[in-house]
């Protein structure tokens, strides 16, 4: 778990830290550098500063406060109040704010949160959420509140979080205006919906009295960070008390001792890096070559249970956690430091594919995780160029292939692992689990049968230990020149399996068709939204004269095709479970491919269902069933919504 936030909150007009009851009866609280300083020498994690009157008033932002703490104090802070335009979030920036915070602007204009997240990033564009407990037709919700908690706007506040994550914030500090001033406590119930609702940190706000009110934001609002205010700034609580209870409770916290920065240098924080330190080599074994400086970043990367690293010049490193975007602390790389990193990553042939196309993706190997807990872990990268710079995108493979049982699939989908001839495609967008799928698919062949698997593969992403079956695995650039080369060997080296990894042109497909057709297993991966559309896609590789013979090949070739999505659980212990799609090639589905119906593919789904075909509508109603997912999350990703409405209430047949 990642070290939860203590976040003091400085609410200023004009130009003083004040402190009052939802916004009002405001009392003088001091200058806010002299009470950013102090927080800083207490060793709060973050500031906030929002400016309360500035919307209702009209009035500009403050950057003479920023520009005066960005220069006396070396933490990350937060500034919110008065941002109107993505003019006054970069000035904001520019002056030495690491986010800034939108409220009443996002409310008025979504598209500028957009805006501000393309240009400043998302780890630096925050939206905060001021929500009232209120009756509406009959029943009680929570309404946003904007203009200081003076101006109702109709909008639910659960479903403007999860708009605002849409729109690319990175962060949201609920405050909740019912609470606010009053000691009693955070509202933990909008606090635990919000972060239910959404994948981005949630900062909880508003009613703080006392130390146990942080913790329980915590661990019964499942925020990521807690502020507070009247209780910091009038000396009634502490950081360190708050930090002292936090330890008590088994919370993980960020100990206070921090090293500075140079003055007005932006610094982004992710919780327990130490990246901002001295390296630490890694030592190398006898299997390992000695590690590399990007290294540090992978190691923080597997330390925090990451998913992918961003690399951008111009930003910190970034990685995500838990679906959200968030920034490491490191200083924002520029061009120099860039090409340091990540030039010692490529191989000659990397580097001249990269230098010729703009691009070049390939397989990394470290030794990454926690002292005491150290191991190998390979990471799937992609190096490109945006705008005449390089930046990098590298996905963690994990270390370990999990169990086809226990992802969560439909059960018919062991039929095609037990094929021994055919074509079998998985389907979807780019980070929607086709890789994992395919891997436990092949795992499950591994401990059920004794038969040759052989994969190609750029590069290669799981490794797997041989149990039943013999397996080699060949990297594209390392173990054979091209794809091309690699499927003429592999017709030569006796496979019953063999893996082709994407579909990206029509040299692939021929090919893996080809041996298809020979009295091999195919398995391989391609970008499609559905299993239906699989089928055009595949023919908008070829042209037109070529579409009878491509739909013949596919007819009598292919066996099933899995279209996929990920979606995040709110089962404990479970991150994300797939949404699967899936058509089996039966006597009526090859008759509509050969015919050229394709528009009655998605309608037999739906009736084939005791047959083990199942569309999304299908897969959603299964996993909100098994109490896997969010019933909210499901309608709002279902391909038919009142499709799932219906099921969800019993019509319809599902």
């Amino acid at each position: 778990m990642l070290a939860r936030r203590i976040i003091p909150c400085l609410d200023v007009e004009r130009g003083r830290v004040v402190k009052g009851t939802r916004f009002l009866d405001l009392v003088d609280a001091g200058d806010p550098v002299a009470v950013a300083a102090r927080y800083e020498a207490e060793g709060a994690d973050e500031l906030v500063f929002l400016d309360i009157t500035a919307s209702h008033e009209g009035r500009a932002i403050m950057l003479d406060v920023v520009r005066r703490v960005a220069e006396t104090v070396f933490m990350p802070f937060t500034v919110g109040g008065g941002i109107r335009t993505l003019a006054d979030a970069g000035a904001l920036v520019q002056a030495g704010a690491e986010k800034v915070s939108i409220n009443s602007a996002a409310v008025r204009t979504p598209a500028l949160v957009s805006q501000v997240a393309d240009r400043l990033g998302s780890c630096a564009t925050v939206v905060n959420i001021d929500p009232k407990r209120v009756v509406r037709d009959g029943r009680e919700i929570w309404e946003v509140f904007v203009n200081g908690g003076r101006v109702p706007t109709g909008l639910e506040a659960v479903a403007w979080a999860r708009r605002v994550e849409e729109l690319g914030a990175g962060e949201i500090v609920l405050t909740c205006m019912d609470r606010d001033g009053t000691r009693d406590g955070y509202d933990l119930e909008i606090t635990a919906a919000v972060s239910r609702a959404v994948g981005i940190p949630v900062v909880a706000s508003g009613g703080a009295g006392r130390a146990e009110h942080l913790a329980d934001a915590i661990e019964l609002g499942g925020a990521d960070a807690a502020l507070a205010a009247g209780i910091f700034h009038f000396g009634e609580c502490t950081i360190r008390d708050v930090k002292e209870l936090f330890l008590r409770r088994g919370i993980p916290v960020r100990p206070p001792a921090r090293r500075p920065r140079p003055a007005g240098t932006a610094m982004a924080t992710i919780e327990n890096t130490s990246l901002d330190q001295a390296p630490v080599p890694l030592k190398p074994t006898p299997s390992t070559r000695p590690a590399l400086e990007i290294d540090r970043l992978f190691d923080a990367l597997v330390i925090h249970n990451g998913s992918d690293l961003h690399l951008k010049v111009g930003q910190p490193p970034i990685i995500r956690v838990k679906g959200a975007l968030q920034p490491l602390r490191f200083p924002p790389l520029d061009d120099e430091t860039m090409r340091r990193l990540c030039t010692p990553l490529m191989s000659e042939r990397q580097r001249k594919i990269f230098d010729t196309d703009g691009g070049a993706d390939f397989a990394h190997t470290a030794v990454c995780g926690k002292e005491g807990d150290r191991k190998r872990w390979r990471f799937r990268v992609n190096l490109l160029t945006q705008q005449g710079q390089w930046g990098l995108v590298a996905r963690k493979v994990n270390d370990s292939i999990p169990d086809f049982e226990k992802l969560f699939l439909p059960p018919a989908i062991e039929r095609l692992c037990q094929l021994d001839q055919g074509m079998v495609l998985l389907a979807g967008v780019t980070g929607s689990g086709k890789s994992t799928t395919i891997g436990s698919m092949l795992n499950y062949i591994n401990r059920h049968y004794r038969k040759h698997i052989l994969t190609l593969e750029d590069p290669i992403e799981f490794v797997f230990t041989e149990d039943k079956c013999l397996i080699n695995q060949r990297e594209i650039g390392v173990d054979v020149k091209n794809f091309e080369i690699g499927m003429k060997h592999a017709v030569r080296e006796d496979p019953d399996i063999i893996l082709v990894g994407e579909l990206r042109d029509v040299e692939t497909f021929k090919t893996a068709i080809h041996a298809a057709e020979t009295g091999h297993l195919v398995f391989g991966t391609i970008h499609a939204a559905n299993a239906p559309s699989t089928v055009t896609r595949i023919l908008d590789l070829f042209p037109q004269e070529e579409h009878a013979a491509i739909r013949s090949a596919i007819a009598f070739n292919m066996k099933g095709i899995v279209a996929q999505k990920l979606l995040r659980s709110i089962k404990p212990g479970v991150s994300r479970v797939p949404v699967v799609e899936m058509m089996f090639f039966d006597v009526l589905v090859k008759k509509y491919v050969l015919e050229e119906q394709d528009h009655l593919l998605a309608d037999h789904i739906k009736k084939s269902h005791r047959d083990g075909m199942q569309d999304f509508t299908m897969s959603l109603k299964s996993l909100i069933d098994q109490g896997l997912i969010d019933r909210q999350d499901a309608l709002e990703i279902a391909p038919n919504r009142e499709a799932l409405t219906m099921a969800l209430k019993g019509i319809g047949g599902l």
